[in-house]
């Protein structure tokens, strides 16, 4: 589908997304499907402009490097199918996440993080969303639920110190789910998560 892929690949705007998707189901025939996405090829599309090519400073496990850094805001979908961004990856200050139909999964344990606070634009239709967290990480889910659900189970045993990551979660989950998950590096969910006997948050 052309739209599912113009969002894909940066083309257009989550914002523009949602409207001609919502329009595109309410459309009753090939030809105004053809007219709601008739400019999205290869000729009328133009690419998002990319921020300058940078060194900024990077946490990685309490201590700064440097590395090149091409984006300040970075789009994730996951449309109708998988994804998955783990292991050392860069997470810029902006972070635009759309899933549709599908199933994302987020593990931010051994992430690089551009700035200590991270804005998460999240919307999610009919899908999941699965953020993995090392411990000691601040976050603030602010999104709307509609017919949806979220859950972080708290861990068990002492408080962990913060390790001065805050990601703030907006945006709003139709008929969705979203789960938070505190885990170290290499760690799995417990039997007491797995069978559902923690708190959740």
């Amino acid at each position: 589908m052309r739209l599912c892929q113009a969002q894909a690949e940066g083309w257009i705007s989550v914002e523009t997304f949602e409207e001609r998707y919502m329009l595109i189901r309410e459309a009753e025939t090939r030809g105004s499907l053809d007219a709601l996405v008739a400019d999205l090829t290869a000729d009328g599309m133009t690419p998002l402009p990319l921020a300058s090519v940078a060194p900024l400073p990077v946490r990685a496990d309490a201590t700064s490097v440097y590395l090149p850094v091409e984006e300040q805001s970075v789009r994730i979908p996951a449309i109708v199918g998988s994804t998955v961004r783990a292991g050392q990856w860069i997470v810029p200050e902006h972070l635009e996440v759309l899933v549709v139909m599908g199933e994302l999964r987020l593990d931010f344990r051994e992430a690089l993080f551009v700035s200590d606070t991270v804005v998460m634009d999240l919307s999610i239709k009919m899908g999941t969303c699965e953020l993995i967290v090392p411990p000691g990480t601040q976050v603030t889910n602010e999104c709307r639920e509609i017919l949806s659900s979220s859950k972080h189970p708290r861990r068990r045993g002492p408080p962990v110190e913060p390790n001065g990551i805050s990601i703030i979660i907006q945006g709003r989950i139709l008929m969705a789910e979203l789960t938070i998950r505190e885990l170290y590096v290499d760690e799995r969910r417990g039997l007491a998560e797995r069978l559902g006997l923690m708190r959740g948050g």
